[in-house]
């Protein structure tokens, strides 16, 4: 069923306010759900937004009726998420010390500028072809050493790093299972802070699907051919080592996991569920389309 564009500015809308979140117009055209905007002027857009009787702005913000506090939230989180960027700049430079790191992205709250004071940060990784649990192993014991390693049983998190996603350069495409509204918002969100040799296109035209849910984010295209490994003898051996300790350590304490080949997805608690019901939930509170 095709949605009108009231309808989609409504879910955009209810989607951001999940994380409590108002949007500037040019963040509802670029997050717009499941509509797409080629030719229609911001000014226009402006009058579709102030159309809507669930729908209420302020200093340039638009949120759902009666989430007015959002506003001076979402300005407060912007301070903090400025302060964890401050962290992040000065461990990458730790962090891409090996060749291995292609690329690290930012991903959760913290992409959207909006991190609490009490959040972590979420990293998205990229990793040589064939050196996957190399890479991971290498940057996790960095930082653990510094302190700075998010465990799964941490109670504060603040500014720790949760590498929640590692990806090798051959298998940048999320799994089908994977390909949802959420995973959409968080491929689009992104925001790349290291890039060795242009991986963050590549990863984007790699997952040219989210264009389904999200159809108004900037396409990438790129090259998507795979990369030759081309790795001696020992360091496939020092992979094959490295992966089946770091298995036997994660199947001891085996939660939300998801372990494929080229693909690792590792968070304490996976929100994919609860946020989407929340959104449903926001959907029908306004009687829109579920």
């Amino acid at each position: 069923m095709s949605l009108s564009l009231e309808d989609a500015i409504i879910r955009t809308i209810c989607y951001a306010d999940v994380f409590d979140f108002p949007l500037t117009i040019p963040e509802v055209r670029k997050y717009l759900i499941g509509f797409s905007l080629p030719g229609l002027k911001e000014k226009d857009l402006i009058k579709k937004v102030k159309y809507l009787p669930d729908i209420s702005s302020k200093s340039g913000y638009y949120f759902l009726k009666g989430r007015e506090t959002n506003v001076s939230g979402r300005l407060r989180k912007e301070y903090f998420s400025g302060q964890k960027y401050k962290l992040l700049q000065k461990i990458l430079k730790f962090m891409t010390f090996w060749p291995q790191v292609l690329m690290i992205g930012v991903t959760g709250t913290l992409a959207m500028n909006n991190a609490d004071r009490d959040d972590d940060i979420d990293l998205l990784l990229v990793s040589d072809s064939r050196q996957l649990w190399t890479t991971r192993f290498l940057v996790v014991s960095l930082l653990k050493t510094l302190g700075l390693y998010r465990n799964p049983k941490d109670t504060k998190v603040n500014n720790k790093i949760c590498l929640n996603m590692y990806l090798d350069e051959n298998h940048l495409e999320l799994p089908v299972a994977e390909r949802d509204l959420y995973s959409a918002h968080e491929i689009i969100q992104l925001l790349p802070v290291y890039d060795r040799g242009g991986y963050y296109q590549k990863f984007r035209s790699s997952n040219s699907w989210v264009n389904q849910f999200l159809p108004n984010s900037e396409v990438f295209a790129g090259n998507n051919s795979e990369n030759p490994s081309g790795k001696s003898r020992q360091e496939l051996f020092t992979e094959s080592i490295l992966r089946k300790i770091q298995l036997w350590k994660i199947n001891k304490n085996l939660s939300n996991e998801v372990i494929r080949p080229g693909f690792l997805r590792f968070h304490p608690h996976d929100n994919r569920e609860k946020i989407l019901k929340k959104y449903q939930h926001n959907l029908q509170k306004i009687h829109t389309i579920p």
